[in-house]
């Protein structure tokens, strides 16, 4: 059984949205203020370890998962969001092609096949010392989002300059992934940056909206939002020791 929009039910999907990105850029953020509209889909990593879904929604088989990604991610005027990370694409496309019973063929052709009328944002982080420290903390104390657990006893990790650096390779070389992606398959885009998306997260879900062609939200933006900077003066603290041993090599 292939996913077509005609077997899927629930609200037809006129548009859909693809939040291309890496680890710490700021996705989670961003797919909160886009939610937030109630007019820009429901995004989210679906794709992301999908098994973890699978038992939470009860859809142990992927084709009928990927319905359920559909339904759940699409909001009532028919616009569905979603984050795919550079990191796993490669492996998620076979997968999607044979839900959509398509032999091998390109990246954009799949993508269309179970996104309808796709559209795509690139989220970056220009600083990538921050990135790599931010993925190393989170990675070490497994608190991803600032709306995770984080017990008590959860040390801090020591600082290692290695792991760090080797974080920061992958979140150039993910950058690159997405930018080689964009030029072969001449894919029109929108880019943002995580900096921009902290500074001002309605200027930036309006510039989204406004590319997208979607109205501006009627609900006023929430008096706070749920994720925050994670952020603290250790990592100010390990960005000076980093460029120091940085230095020294």
């Amino acid at each position: 059984m292939t996913v077509s929009q005609s077997d899927r039910g629930g609200t037809p999907i006129r548009l859909s949205y693809l939040i291309c990105g890496t680890p710490r850029s700021g996705s989670n953020f961003l797919c909160e203020v886009l939610h937030s509209t109630g007019v820009a889909g429901r995004p989210d990593e679906y794709f992301w370890h999908p098994p973890l879904w699978q038992e939470q929604w009860g859809t142990p088989k992927l084709t009928a998962y990927i319905r359920d990604v559909l339904e759940k991610g699409t909001t009532p005027n028919g616009v569905f969001g979603v984050k795919l990370m550079s990191s796993y694409l490669d492996d998620l496309l076979p997968k999607l092609a044979a839900s959509a019973g398509l032999r091998a063929t390109d990246p954009p052709t799949i993508l269309n096949a179970i996104f309808p009328n796709p559209r795509y944002l690139w989220l970056t982080r220009r600083d990538k010392i921050r990135q790599g420290i931010s993925w190393y903390r989170a990675w070490k104390t497994d608190a991803w989002r600032s709306t995770d657990p984080h017990p008590g006893d959860v040390a801090e990790p020591a600082f290692s300059f290695p792991s760090i650096s080797g974080l920061v390779e992958q979140a150039i070389s993910g950058d690159q992934y997405w930018q080689a992606f964009f030029q072969r398959y001449g894919t029109e885009l929108l880019a943002m940056t995580y900096e921009d998306l902290a500074a001002s997260p309605s200027e930036t879900a309006l510039r989204i909206l406004g590319h997208l062609g979607l109205p501006q939200p009627a609900a006023p933006w929430p008096p706070a939002w749920q994720h925050q900077r994670q952020s603290d003066a250790l990592t100010d603290a390990w960005v000076r020791q980093y460029e120091a041993e940085r230095r020294a090599t």
